[in-house]
């Protein structure tokens, strides 16, 4: 004789359409309704190893927000810095000059430009810089060298 489970009746009641596809399912893979109930419950039920890994992942992207965020700040920081720096060496052009300076702007954006691209093809960044000038501590030192795993030609 075959020992039989210890077993429980439940009568819930569910929408009309979940029952429709809970009788398809049943009927598409041989098994029971009480069978596929009890699984789906016990996954929804006793799943604290993918709730976990769930709240790993949240934590791991809240983490990645706060340096993101971080690294903004000092990217604004930075421009805010430039800006006025800017605005300090370079007064207003007479309308006399204003076609030798657009050409000299053109050329000199597009040795800026040429100095990125370069920058960028050997691995070097601004935050390598800013770790050589002295900021060395984890806490401050925004984690931008993992966004820079592309490779020329990359999007």
């Amino acid at each position: 004789m075959i020992p039989r489970r210890r077993c429980v009746r439940i009568h819930p009641y569910v929408d009309v359409a979940v029952a429709q596809r809970l009788a398809v399912h049943c009927a598409s893979t041989g098994l029971s309704t009480s069978a596929v109930v009890e699984q789906a419950l016990g996954e929804h039920l006793g799943d604290e190893k993918r709730a976990l890994a769930v709240l790993v992942t949240l934590d791991r992207i809240g983490r990645e927000i706060e340096r993101t965020h971080r690294d903004l700040e000092l990217f604004l920081e930075a421009f805010g810095i430039w800006v006025k720096i800017w605005f300090a060496h370079n007064p207003r052009i007479d309308s006399d000059d204003l076609d030798l300076v657009r050409r000299s702007a053109e050329s000199r954006f597009a040795e800026f430009v040429e100095l990125v691209a370069r920058r960028i093809e050997s691995g070097e960044g601004f935050f390598d810089d800013l770790s050589r000038a002295g900021l060395r501590d984890s806490d401050a030192a925004p984690s931008a060298p993992k966004a820079r795993t592309h490779e020329k030609g990359d999007a």
